[in-house]
């Protein structure tokens, strides 16, 4: 049975590249990958305090505004178990947060791990695609190509 496309739904290529305006990161190169359940975001360190997720993200790794690494606390998180193409289960923190792509805001759970091996900084998973997003693998950047239609673009 051939599945049909949804005519609500905007294309989205194999990357892009988005912000996270409440953690002012802008201009964040992003994979998307519908054979992850959760979105990833690079983080160099976290830990819990009294109810509290502390978390150090790298302004050169992640495209923040930031001029060097800082902490951000996160009161709307939970623990989710991730398991990686290999098989390997994991349990890692994932954070509450709102992704801008094509000027739009969606709000997901984002889990956090370290991504400095990886090309991307983020990676959108099907916890944000079924928001409304079909991937065509053909292209490239649509959402940062449509806001910086003027603009040079990577």
């Amino acid at each position: 049975m051939m599945a049909t496309q949804n005519s609500t739904s905007t294309k989205i290529g194999r990357t892009d590249v988005v912000s996270i305006p409440a953690l002012r990161m802008d201009r964040i190169s992003c994979r998307i990958d519908s054979g992850a359940a959760l979105c990833a975001l690079h983080m160099l360190t976290c830990c819990e305090d009294n109810g509290v997720l502390l978390v150090q993200f790298d302004a050169a790794e992640t495209g923040s505004l930031r001029p060097a690494p800082w902490v951000e606390s996160f009161t709307k998180y939970k623990t989710v178990r991730v398991k990686n193409s290999f098989g390997d289960v994991q349990d890692r923190f994932a954070v509450w947060l709102e992704i801008e792509l094509f000027g739009q805001l969606y709000g997901v759970w984002v889990g956090l791990t370290s991504r400095a091996s990886q090309r991307h900084p983020l990676l959108l998973g099907r916890n944000l695609l079924r928001q409304g997003f079909t991937i065509d693998v053909r292209y490239r950047n649509l959402s940062w190509k449509k806001l910086n239609a003027s603009s040079t673009f990577p």
